[in-house]
């Protein structure tokens, strides 16, 4: 079954990309779907990291959002830590291995609550609909105690517009 991949690309508090499409190979597992996810993004994180480089801005930090511990960790270690369901995996998926090992990116954990991705990929409503469109669009929210706050609370390093994140997410169809 095909899956459906989402990105939002972030670059200090709003979203500069946000892009959504369905996979192009069947996966059998939702690791296999999240790899091939962030197979399918990679080639956009690293053109706009180098494009943004290249205008004379330091890019300190590219960290790619899963959430899904396994395909962190198949991320991390590349095909040694694959088991008898992994195995199968094509090498191609492993590039992000090689991105990691050079300190190109990074990943982390995201819970799923909070994985603004799914916007791109699932319908989302109420105040997961709010706080998504207000991630995405950098727009601030008014709490009920009066007190204003800019959402974003996964992205580290609020005020530091030199970091780039990209969260990835799929959702089978």
């Amino acid at each position: 079954m095909k899956s459906q991949t989402g990105a939002i690309f972030t670059l200090g508090r709003g979203a500069i990309i946000s892009d959504s499409n369905k996979q192009k190979t069947n996966a059998r597992s939702s690791t296999e779907a999240e790899l091939n996810g962030v197979d399918d993004k990679i080639s956009k994180i690293l053109w706009s990291k180098r494009f943004i480089e290249h205008q004379g801005f330091k890019v300190k930090l590219t960290v790619i959002y899963q959430d899904n511990t396994s395909t962190i960790k198949l991320a991390e270690n590349g095909k040694t830590s694959s088991g008898k369901r992994t195995r199968h995996f094509d090498i191609k998926l492993f590039y992000i291995t090689d991105l990691i090992d050079k300190d190109e990116v990074t990943v982390k954990y995201c819970h799923t609550d909070d994985m603004i991705a799914d916007y791109n990929t699932k319908p989302v409503v109420g105040v997961k609909f709010r706080t998504f469109r207000n991630q995405i669009m950098n727009l601030s929210i008014i709490h009920p105690d009066g007190q204003q706050e800019c959402v974003g609370k996964n992205v580290q390093g609020k005020n530091d517009k030199s970091h780039m994140t990209k969260n990835v997410s799929k959702t089978e169809s």
